[in-house]
């Protein structure tokens, strides 16, 4: 199998119909020269293109899909229909399940932050251990993979590593020189979010010059596999709500629609997908509160915080009595004053800080639930109550309901590990899944456990869609676990024995059995500088996933 276009000296190519081996489209031929005969297929161009929308769901995109033909035919006409996203869904976990094909309990990713053994919150520190794709397909090209910095393939992929705390970390040394690596972003200008044109068009620079450096890249690599992840979709879905409705999304999704296009003409086969969809969020709720409200968790004024920063929470905290929306309105003031000293305290000043000591149970945001066991410096419980205490939280949180609707708040509370196989990294004991409607939050804020509210956040289904010479027709509903598995069988590759995910067969073209192999071994990495790490918080905290 020759994976180039290739020039034989004194060679004639004698075309001949062959069985498809599943490594590649193009036909086979005997190749006759002075040696002989010997049968070879030639291989140029991208048999898979994937191309990641970050947080894209159908609801999201319904009032302008017909504005989009390309989208709107591989949705219609194409293999697909939900993937379902890691719990909680969000975006960390659910990439480094896709591109390991492991649950969150083998990578060790639970959430966009860590919590150490003193209650320090940090971004979420990578996996390292497991082995990936990209460390697998050495003829492949991923641009913006998040939860990869600063990893390196183990073989010979192009990786532009996602979430990086710059473009030029970001950037594998082989292109860094390109005009196209020049004009690469890895985050948005957080000053133009209080005026959303601006900020749309802001998200459309960023989608272009990823567009560029990924078509660049192509056409460089020639690669079998090219993957790309647009994270604009998931920042403009995050602005929405009382500062503009969906109908700010459409010039974008028509951007991506181009794009889509492209990779639609030269590769064998496409898939879009997403990580988690979006839907919209009336009621904020805090599972903090309603743990202080059973003496499950003890709190105490913040410390270190400004006068200023003070004062505005607590006039915002005075009109919120009668408006009850103080997420929206705290947020809105955060955008407005976004490099301000008093910007970067509101959301410290807000909330009112946990005394551990006394705490049993504490909610770490997007539904993670810790109990103060013998992991952290001040544990309040012992082993050998783990088991009692715990199912008592999980009482306490099941089947709250909001104190004026009496609507749910809380679809269901489950053991950690009942959703998680595996004790890599710091295993949640308690995951809370929110009633429709509900976005979880760490603050009370409010002497409430509900209060209302107007955004847009994550819900666990999003989309996976194909069309092309490896899918089929048909509808489905798969997990996001199940890519990588699916991804390496399609290009006919040997699948990891140790991958948790399952071959989508519903999307696959063909019948053959896989072909099963010992676990990838994961390149190197480095350590994270200080600087690094204070870039990446930033970039959380501008997204709202650090309060």
């Amino acid at each position: 199998i020759v994976r180039h276009k290739a020039v034989f000296e004194g060679s004639v190519f004698i075309p001949l119909d062959m069985p498809d081996s599943g490594k590649c489209r193009h036909p086979g031929a005997w190749l006759r020269n002075r040696n002989g005969y010997m049968m070879v297929k030639i291989c140029c161009g991208m048999e898979l293109a994937i191309v990641g929308l970050d947080g894209l769901s159908e609801n999201m995109i319904s009032h302008c899909q017909e504005e989009l033909p390309v989208l709107n035919d591989i949705m219609t006409e194409g293999a697909g229909g939900t993937l379902l996203s890691t719990t909680p869904p969000v975006t960390l976990p659910a990439w480094t399940t896709f591109w390991t094909g492991k649950n969150p309990g083998r990578h060790g990713l639970y959430n966009m932050t860590s919590i150490d053994e003193n209650y320090k919150i940090s971004s979420a520190e990578i996996n390292r251990s497991e082995g990936g794709v990209y460390d697998m397909l050495d003829d492949s090209v991923f641009v913006n993979l998040p939860a990869t910095f600063p990893r390196e393939p183990a073989g010979d992929s192009l990786l532009v590593r996602g979430n990086s705390p710059s473009p030029e970390a970001a950037m594998p040394d082989e292109i860094k020189d390109w005009e196209e690596a020049d004009n690469y972003r890895t985050d948005y200008n957080s000053v133009l979010q209080s005026d959303p044109e601006a900020f749309l068009g802001d998200l459309r620079e960023i989608a272009e010059a990823r567009f560029n450096l990924t078509r660049r890249a192509t056409e460089e690599r020639d690669p079998q596999l090219t993957f790309v992840l647009f994270s604009s979709t998931d920042w403009l879905f995050h602005y929405l709500g009382s500062r503009a409705d969906k109908s700010l999304t459409t010039e974008l999704m028509k951007d991506i629609d181009e794009y889509l296009g492209w990779f639609r003409k030269e590769a064998d086969t496409l898939l879009i997908m997403s990580d988690h969809g979006f839907d919209a969020k009336d009621t904020a709720a805090y599972p903090n509160k309603i743990l202080e409200n059973k003496r499950l968790l003890s709190t105490e004024p913040p410390e270190d915080v400004t006068t200023s920063a003070r004062f505005a929470v607590r006039a915002i905290q005075q009109f919120t009595k009668r408006s009850n929306l103080m997420h929206e309105l705290v947020r809105r003031v955060y955008n407005r004053l976004i490099h301000t000293e008093v910007a970067s305290e509101l959301y410290e000043v807000k909330e009112e800080d946990i005394k551990y000591a006394s705490t049993v149970a504490f909610h770490d945001g997007w539904g993670v639930v810790y109990l103060n066991d013998e992991y952290f410096a001040e544990a309040t419980v012992l082993e050998e109550n783990y088991k009692e205490t715990r199912q008592r939280v999980i009482n306490t949180l099941d089947g709250a309901t909001h104190h004026s609707t009496d609507e749910k708040l809380i679809e269901r509370v489950l053991a950690g590990d009942d959703v998680y196989e595996g004790d890599a990294g710091v295993v949640p004991d308690i995951i809370i899944v929110p009633a429709q409607g509900v976005q979880l939050y760490q603050s009370p804020m409010q002497d409430r456990i509900a209060s209302s509210t107007n955004i847009y956040n994550h819900r666990p289904e999003g989309i996976i869609y194909g069309v092309g010479e490896l899918v089929t027709d048909q509808e489905f509903e798969a997990e996001i676990v199940d890519m990588a598995p699916t991804v390496l069988h399609a290009l006919g590759e040997a699948v990891p024995k140790d991958m948790d995910g399952e071959i989508i067969d519903d999307l696959l073209a063909g019948n053959r059995e896989p072909e099963m192999r010992e676990p990838i071994e994961p390149g190197a990495s480095e350590e994270r500088t200080a600087g690094d790490e204070e870039e990446i918080r930033k970039q959380l905290a501008d997204l709202g996933y650090l309060e």
